[in-house]
């Protein structure tokens, strides 16, 4: 539609790709959209797509087919495409989070493109300075220092986020430096203690670094002055030095090593004899230990168990497929009973009132819930029937039209009912039929979506249940698995 709208010509290869990062590591529920924006993140860090893993078989629902779009079957390099003049754009990036309870959100990530250093200062000399608490964490800083840098480095860059982007600690190193060779050359020297020629210059601040100290201006002060007193414990003005030119402005942080902390464990002492539980008669002093290693001790007791108190609703729909309708109706029955004015709805070919509180819905007919719901008005409870016929083989198009009727349905009636229910509480009952001799495969990830609706929103008490078949033979084994269920 975008190709249409803006005259562009269609694409003859897919371009967009398509991943999800639940393949990695499962639904993260409420921290899904965080771990795919964190995928993005780094697929931009890398310049990689990584490959959907286990993906054999492409969702017939998912159609790709002469559109941009494809699924990311390998991983492969992230390429960046070109505009209409052949300059090369952004990678760019769209994170989708969809919440059961019709919480959808959609974020646009673009690369950044840091700008072009200016040839100005390209050969200018600058100062390099690291800290430390002591002499020992300066030279581990000054190795992975080391370590990090390359020829490509933008010289300013690095000086500009050592000097800015790290707190002055009383254990400093500062060089002047017009090249990253001559930065390489002087790291080394100073850890292999050779001698320097003034190059490096490295010192502890004896006093408190809160004190009220001298501050040089590095604008009108030449470099090796302003590296002398930077170790000797002045305050230099970094900040001013690189606001008085359109240049410097323009430098950026680049990604180093942080501060190398020191490895100090402050564990109890391990006790080298086998621990054991105090008798009976060692409780009262084992419950007074050493004020050196005071520890809280755990205590039980029996408390009764909270059951949920969950009122049976008075108001409640009955969603089941058509093969399950003579299940559907006769929980109505029992409802109407026990005072509950009941609804139901069967998902069927179409969608059509067949009699007051009674409704075909189309399975194909995305709109059908919504007109059943709409003339039903508000409920405070609903039941999920799955159908009750298992199918010696199921093939592509069983499975399509089960997801239809099943997880679509409940997908659809969570939301509708999730918009129109401003206040209260809607207990929701998804009752899965099974067959335990021959199986059923109707509805196998209806477990999965109810706890999935459970845990994110607060709106549904949902409960999850499975019932064979085999129970529901006659009216009584009915009413008792009915009075099981609902009272």
């Amino acid at each position: 539609k975008l190709y249409r709208e803006r005259g562009l010509e269609f694409p003859a290869e897919p371009h967009c790709l398509l991943g999800s990062v639940k393949t990695n590591i499962g639904h993260a529920e409420a921290a899904a959209g965080i771990a795919g924006l964190i995928k993005v993140l780094l697929m931009m860090q890398h310049r990689m797509v990584p490959g959907n893993c286990h993906l054999r078989n492409q969702n017939p629902y998912l159609e790709t087919a002469g559109t941009p779009f494809r699924l990311a079957r390998d991983t492969e390099v992230w390429e960046r495409l070109r505009d209409d003049r052949g300059r090369e754009v952004p990678r760019r990036a769209g994170v989708s989070s969809f919440g059961v309870g019709g919480t959808n959100v959609h974020v646009v990530l673009e690369e950044f493109l840091p700008p072009v250093e200016p040839e100005s200062l390209a050969n200018d000399p600058v100062i390099i300075v690291l800290s430390a608490r002591n002499e020992e964490r300066l030279r581990l800083s000054a190795t992975n220092l080391l370590r990090s840098i390359h020829s490509s480095m933008s010289l300013a860059s690095l000086a500009y986020t050592l000097q800015v982007g790290r707190e002055a600690m009383a254990a400093r190193l500062a060089l002047v430096a017009s090249s990253m060779t001559e930065v390489e050359i002087a790291l080394r020297a100073y850890l292999n203690g050779q001698e320097t020629n003034g190059l490096v210059q490295s010192g502890v601040v004896t006093r408190e670094l809160d004190e009220e100290a001298r501050v040089v201006d590095p604008t009108h002060t030449p470099l090796p002055s302003v590296a002398t007193a930077w170790v000797q414990g002045a305050k230099v003005d970094w900040d001013g030095y690189y606001q008085t030119s359109n240049s410097r402005r323009k430098l950026r942080r680049l990604r180093l090593p942080t501060y190398p902390f020191a490895r100090e464990r402050y564990w109890l002492p391990i006790s080298e004899t086998e621990p054991r539980m105090p008798m009976k008669g060692e409780w009262q002093e084992a419950r007074q230990p050493e004020d050196d290693q005071l520890l809280y001790l755990p205590g039980w007791k029996h408390c009764p168990v909270a059951a949920p108190a969950l009122q049976t609703p008075s108001r409640v729909i009955v969603v089941a497929p058509a093969r399950t309708g003579n299940l559907a109706e006769a929980m109505c029955e029992y409802l109407t009973k026990h005072a509950c004015t009941t609804f139901i709805v069967t998902v069927a070919d179409q969608t059509r009132e067949l009699a007051p509180g009674n409704w075909l819905c189309g399975r194909d007919d995305r709109e059908g819930l919504a007109r059943c719901l709409a003339a039903v008005g508000t409920v405070d409870g609903f039941i999920f029937l799955s159908d009750c016929q298992a199918l010696p083989e199921f093939e592509d198009i069983d499975w399509q039209r089960s997801g239809q009727e099943h997880e679509m349905q409940l997908l659809r009636l969570v939301q509708i009912l999730a918009q129109q229910q401003s206040t209260g509480t809607v207990q929701g009952y998804v009752v899965r039929l099974i067959d335990e001799r021959r199986g059923n495969q109707h509805g196998g990830a209806l477990a999965g979506l109810t706890y999935a609706i459970a845990h994110g929103t607060h709106r549904f008490a949902m409960r999850n249940l499975e019932i064979p078949i085999q129970d529901l033979t006659n009216g009584y084994s009915r009413e008792l698995m009915f009075d099981a269920l609902l009272r």
